[in-house]
């Protein structure tokens, strides 16, 4: 080795010496800062080169670029543009201008959007695009201006709320239909149902077979109404393609089911000639009902000859009592008769079937013979009205024995008589007294009492006990004649 040689080999220990001096007396004061290449994790020890490393025994060189291990300081320059890490808008990337165009703190050389600001550097389609600059940015095919989810592929761009304004399809929407319910919790989160509503197997609105009848909804023409038959009568209307089941007005003449006497036929009008119940429209037959609660007691014009008495007290067509036929103890009430034929000659007899215990009660007028009607309704002679005075609260039945007088207007050959029983309800105090010697005698006693007092203002109250005194006779005298 020459002096010189040796001179500079010496010279470049020393100079080695008083770096890793220099190094260890650093360490010694403070912690380097953190090092911003670290939290990306690509941060480490620079290759060494020369002689012993750090022990300070040689002459190593660190050599640029070249981290492969534990951070050894933190001015490393990872892409060696002259800009250390800490510092550098692109650390990966070679820019040594910094150029920042957008201004977001990414230099454009690693900018995905370097003329649009886009701190996050979000690009969820992967392409190098951000989604801020990329026309598509979720790569379904649909431009962001048109994407009701621009950030989610949703190519069919589906979406089920027309009710918020929101424009959100399905796929990015945590309310898909709009109503108020976050989906999560929603019992039909592609229907809007802010009730909430459930049949107890899940929401009303998006039971696929509410009514459980085994048609979808989407098929059944009652979808609430159990009606597996699809029954409907009359052909769809428009778009009301409803069933019978739950059409409340089938016929389409404005009137409920509930209340029209034809429902499946159109009938404004109402006409029920017959007091049936069945409007004219869909009633086939004729047959004049009196009173609607005597089920099957109807007046058939064709039919044989037919006589009938409703039963009492009398209901008219809405269920109300009409006064005057409502049965008191003590009241007179008048047996109305009824023959389905016309104007006819009929001689009629009334008698008391049964009647309740200790009742004494008998038919006034019970015989006679008629021969005019209104409708179907007989009138009595104006002396000869057959009228019933109930002396007993309770159940009566009364039989009326009907013959024409003539031959059957009809058919002559058809029998002339007919006979019915009438049930009489009656309410009130019980009247009636037993039969004994002193009733049948108490004729006599009220014969001298009213001729005392026959010229008193009275005399009507007494006139009345002289009727029932003799009734009572009367009926007495009957059964002792029986016995």
């Amino acid at each position: 080795m020459t002096v010189l040689s040796h001179a500079r080999y010496t010279l470049g220990l020393f100079a080695a010496t008083l770096l890793c001096l220099a190094g260890s007396a650093s360490s010694s004061y403070a912690d380097p800062p953190p090092n911003d290449e670290c939290s990306t994790g690509w941060c480490g020890t620079p290759r060494q080169s020369g002689g012993g490393g750090c022990g300070c025994g040689g002459g190593s060189v660190l050599v640029n670029n070249t981290d492969d291990g534990k951070t050894y300081q933190h001015t490393d320059d990872f892409d060696a543009d002259g800009v250390p890490d800490t510092i550098d808008n692109c650390p990966y990337t070679k820019n040594h201008d910094q150029l920042d165009s957008d201004g977001d703190g990414r230099g454009d050389a690693c900018d995905n959007c370097p003329q649009v600001a886009n701190y996050d550097q979000s690009d969820v389609n992967g392409n190098g695009l951000g989604d801020v600059c990329d026309p598509d940015a979720d790569s379904d095919g649909i431009p962001n201006a048109k994407d009701n989810c621009p950030l989610v592929p949703n190519p069919g761009q589906e979406m089920h709320d027309t009710h918020s304004g929101k424009n959100l399809g399905d796929v990015c929407n945590p309310d898909m239909d709009g109503d108020g319910v976050p989906n999560a919790i929603d019992n039909c989160p592609l229907i809007y149902n802010p009730d909430q509503k459930t049949d107890g197997f899940a929401g009303q609105a998006c039971d696929y077979d509410a009514d459980k009848d085994g048609i979808d909804n989407a098929k059944d023409n009652c979808p609430g109404v159990y009606n597996p038959d699809q029954k409907r009568t009359l052909p769809v209307r428009g778009t009301d393609n409803r069933g019978d089941a739950c059409n409340t007005d089938i016929d389409y003449d404005g009137l409920a089911n509930n209340i029209d006497n034809c429902p499946m036929v159109a009938n404004k009008d109402q006409k029920d000639a017959d007091n049936d119940g069945v409007g004219d429209a869909c009633d086939h037959k004729y047959c004049f009902v009196i009173q609607r609660q005597d089920k099957g007691a109807c007046l058939d014009p064709t039919n044989t000859f037919q006589v009938y008495s409703p039963t009492l007290p009398f209901l008219d067509p809405q269920g109300k009592v009409v006064a005057e036929d409502d049965p008191v103890t003590g009241r007179p009430v008048r047996l109305r008769l009824f023959t389905n034929r016309q104007n006819i000659a009929v001689r009629y007899t009334w008698t008391v079937a049964s009647r309740p215990d200790g009742s004494q009660a008998v038919v006034d007028n019970p015989q006679g013979a008629m021969a005019f009607s209104t409708l179907w309704e007989m009138h009595y002679q104006a002396d000869r009205i057959a009228t019933f005075t109930p002396d007993v609260p309770g159940r009566y039945v009364l039989k009326v024995s009907a013959e024409e007088v003539f031959a059957d207007s009809v058919n002559p050959d058809w029998p002339r008589a007919s006979v019915y029983e009438v049930t009489l309800g009656a309410k009130g105090d019980s009247l009636a007294g037993g039969c004994s010697a002193s009733a049948v005698g108490a004729a006599g006693r009220a014969t001298s009492v009213t001729a005392a007092f026959g010229m008193l203002l009275f005399a009507g109250l007494w006139a009345g006990l002289w009727a029932r005194l003799r009734r009572r006779q009367r009926v007495c005298s009957e059964r002792s004649a029986a016995q």
